[in-house]
C-alpha cells in the first residue's frame, strides 16, 4: 500500500510541474508579444544656458526698472521729513512709512526727482 502510495505521490508531484512548467512558457511567450512604444526624446534648445534655461533678454523698459529697483535697494533704509522707506524681503516689495499730514503723492514726486520714476506703484506697501 505504501508502494501505492509512493507512486500518486510523485505522478502528483510530476503533474504539478508540468502545469508550473507550461505556466512559465506561457509568461515567456506572452511578454514576446508585448510591442515596445516609442518614448518622447527632449529637443534641445539652441538658445539655452548651460543650466538649460532660456535666457530672454529683458525689454529696454524693463531693464530700466530693474536698474533703477537695484539702486533704490542699495540706498535703503530713507528716512527724511516725509516718509521712511526700507526694502521687506520677506514680501520683495519696499515699504514706505508715511509721517504725519504727508501724501503718497509727496512720496511719488521724491520717487521722480531722484531718478526712480521708472519703478511701478506694485513694488511698494505704502502705510499711513
Amino acid at each position: 500500500m505504501s508502494k501505492k502510495i509512493l507512486v500518486i505521490l510523485v505522478i502528483l508531484i510530476f503533474i504539478g510541474w508540468l502545469i508550473f512548467a507550461a505556466s512559465g512558457l506561457k509568461n515567456k511567450e506572452s511578454n514576446k508579444e508585448m510591442i515596445p512604444t516609442p518614448t518622447a526624446e527632449p529637443t534641445p534648445i539652441k538658445e539655452a544656458s548651460k543650466t538649460g534655461a532660456l535666457y530672454i533678454s529683458p525689454s529696454k523698459e524693463e531693464a530700466t526698472e530693474i536698474e533703477a529697483i537695484k539702486r533704490l535697494k542699495e540706498s535703503c533704509p530713507v528716512e527724511n521729513s516725509e516718509f521712511g522707506l526700507v526694502f521687506d524681503y520677506g514680501i520683495s516689495k519696499f515699504t514706505v512709512k508715511l509721517k504725519q499730514g504727508y501724501q503718497k503723492e509727496s512720496f511719488y514726486r521724491w520717487l521722480e526727482n531722484n531718478g526712480y520714476g521708472k519703478i511701478g506703484k506694485q513694488y511698494f506697501l505704502i502705510e499711513g
